[in-house]
């Protein structure tokens, strides 16, 4: 019986333990709240993604501002954030033992413009970084082969961007004084090494710079490789074609070199047909010296070794023999 006492009376104790460490939590939440909404850094017109979220915002520098949030409130790495008249983005986030968040965030310097695979275009906010964000200090860096590191936002409209994409950074000037676009190329994508936690989404890549081609870039919309969309590029295809035709591979080939492509089915509902059956391959394009050798889901595409090709451009199309999918393109560049 006095061993049955003792158990008792332990868990007696337990169960005050903690309701005492949830009564502090309780206690140490509403002070911070309070506290939070008193303090002269409230922001209570602060917006994520367009959504009203108050916080505590300290600019910290002229690019970076540390952010306090109830355990309520919704930040995410990777969300774009609105304070100070300005654009951010979360880069960094933590929660402590009561739940509060605190969060780092980089103010944007920088809107690419640019298509999605069905030509809708498309303006992100963006940092792009020379080192000064990364280094702490807030002065510039000199970069000595044009190369910088870019963050956005990770969601359905930046998974458009791929190796290899060509990007405006903004309008310059040439030797005779007409306005160029300052244009970079996409170098590698990391859309791992930056997420921490859940609903982190932040996406970072390199750019390098690349050289302006009037041909293919619209200087109004700041659009690299701007193609005008016909109406038929964002067409849902009906369930009498069964699905959408894509083209996986680099959009630039080499002159002399070759290169396979493989192609796949979107369904209605989003999955993917591997392996479609009955395709043809075809090449549209006036450039002479390309060649292809289909062979069912994939196309052997070879460039001929010919210096007058550089800088052409040709369109790589797939069809379904049977018309039970649509069509689908890929634009090559000959480097």
């Amino acid at each position: 019986m006095v061993h049955k006492d003792l158990d008792y009376y332990r868990w007696w104790l337990m169960c005050k333990a903690r309701a005492d460490k949830d009564e502090e939590k309780d206690f140490v939440l509403q002070s911070y709240t309070d506290d939070l909404e008193s303090s002269s850094a409230y922001q209570s017109d602060a917006l994520v993604n367009g959504e009203p979220q108050p916080m505590v915002a300290t600019r910290k520098s002229t690019k970076k501002c540390q952010v306090t949030l109830s355990p309520d409130g919704n930040i995410h790495i990777g969300d774009l954030v609105y304070v100070f008249n300005e654009y951010w983005i979360c880069v960094e986030l933590y929660i402590d033992e009561y739940g509060m968040k605190y969060g780092v965030l980089w103010m944007c310097n920088q809107i690419f413009h640019y298509q999605d695979h069905n030509l809708k275009e498309i303006s992100k906010y963006a940092i792009l970084d020379d080192g000064s964000y990364t280094s702490g200090n807030d002065k510039p860096i000199l970069v000595t082969d044009n190369s910088f590191r870019c963050y956005i936002s990770l969601d359905d409209e930046s998974r458009a961007l791929f190796i290899d994409k060509r990007l405006a950074i903004g309008v310059i000037y040439d030797s005779n004084g007409a306005p160029i676009l300052e244009v970079g190329k996409i170098k590698w994508i990391d859309m791992k090494s930056r997420n921490f936690g859940e609903g982190s989404h932040l996406m970072l890549f390199g750019i390098n710079d690349d050289a302006y081609n009037p041909e293919a870039d619209n200087l109004e919309k700041l659009i690299c490789d701007y193609r005008a969309a016909t109406g038929e590029e964002t067409s849902t295809p009906d369930e009498s074609t069964g699905g959408t035709i894509t083209i996986d591979g680099r959009a630039s080939m080499r002159i002399g070199s070759g290169r396979t492509y493989s192609a796949k089915v979107v369904g209605v509902d989003g999955t993917t047909i591997a392996s479609p059956e009955n395709l043809l391959w075809e090449v549209v394009s006036d450039v002479q010296g390309i060649t292809i050798q289909p062979l069912g889901s994939t196309c052997f595409v070879s460039v001929k070794e010919d210096d007058n090709l550089s800088g052409e451009r040709f369109t790589l199309r797939c069809l379904s023999q049977d018309g039970s999918y649509a069509p689908g393109e890929l634009e090559v560049e000959v480097m």
